[in-house]
């Protein structure tokens, strides 16, 4: 149960230091241009202006969830993206024309998992070894 409870806060804090990834650059960078959405368009000018700021952070993000618990580095790598799926299916019952190309965006989200799962690795290779 224990294990599962930690599991369970990684998760949620990977998901957490996924969106800050992407929401917090286009507040302090200058020049990217904000987009209009229904329901998120601090989430849409963070996708649509997706950065290298926002790279690193995913990327440090899953260094730091790799780091401290190593065993499951990739999955907190790719939970750092898990909020915008369902950020979009939202916005897409509200407007079904916000989100048009949903299947692209999609797997953009998918790859956008790539820099918190190698940072994941990264931390998890240099990290506490569990037992």
């Amino acid at each position: 149960m224990r294990t599962l409870l930690a599991d369970g806060f990684f998760f949620l804090l990977a998901a957490g230091l996924g969106l800050l990834a992407i929401v917090v650059p286009p507040l302090i960078l200058p020049g990217i241009k904000p987009y209009d959405a229904p329901l998120f368009p601090l989430v849409k000018t963070g996708v649509e202006g997706f950065s290298l700021l926002s790279m690193v952070m995913l990327v440090g993000a899953g260094a730091i969830l790799g780091y401290l618990r190593p065993r499951g580095g990739i999955v907190w790598g790719a939970a750092t993206m898990v909020v915008l799926p369902p950020l979009a299916v939202i916005e897409m019952m509200v407007d079904p024309t916000s989100h048009n190309l949903w299947p692209l965006e999609f797997f953009f989200y998918g790859m956008g998992t790539l820099p918190g799962i190698a940072g994941a690795v990264f931390g998890a290779r240099y990290g506490r070894r569990p037992g």
